[in-house]
């Protein structure tokens, strides 16, 4: 738990170290960051493929950053920026 309030803080931190004056703001829900693309708040989605479970942040935007194996590592990729 404590290092999930961390990990929160770190975003936050580094949406806000990334901004500049005509960046809209970065908002955290549940771990995942807003959309870079819309500004939106995106999904987090558990599908069955081929390969078995995928997971996937997605925008309505249309904005996504690939398929993890897990949760978490999908919500890792999406809040990576740059």
């Amino acid at each position: 738990m404590q290092k999930d309030k961390i990990k929160l803080l770190l975003l936050e931190i580094t949406a806000l170290l990334s901004q500049d004056s005509t960046e809209a703001e970065v908002k955290i829900k549940d771990g995942v960051m807003s959309c870079p693309f819309c500004g939106g708040e995106p999904e987090v989605k558990n599908f069955n493929s081929m390969s078995g479970s995928q997971w996937m942040v997605r925008c309505q935007c249309g904005g996504h950053r690939g398929t993890s194996q897990t949760r978490g590592a999908a919500i890792d990729k999406w809040n990576l920026r740059g």
